[in-house]
């Protein structure tokens, strides 16, 4: 019984020193590169109806963005 304690025991103290030294570990360079990276992905909202698009997949006129020709059409023409 006392051998199973231990092991329980012992298995959780590894546990929470291998999980405390790995989030120690980290170095402050990867976690601007996470941030760096969610944020190039910056989202822009199209003049026509408002629904919100990633800047690259939007179509850019005028200083405005649109999410189709049809609605940069509408606004422009």
């Amino acid at each position: 019984m006392r051998l199973l304690l231990f092991s329980i025991l012992f298995i959780l103290v590894y546990l929470a020193t291998r999980n405390y030294l790995s989030g120690v570990s980290r170095s402050p360079k990867k976690q601007d590169q996470k941030k760096k990276k969610s944020s190039e992905h910056a989202m822009v909202r199209c003049a026509y109806c408002h629904v919100f698009l990633p800047e690259q997949e939007a179509i850019k006129a005028n200083g405005r963005y649109f999410c189709s020709k049809a609605h940069q059409d509408s606004i422009i023409n």
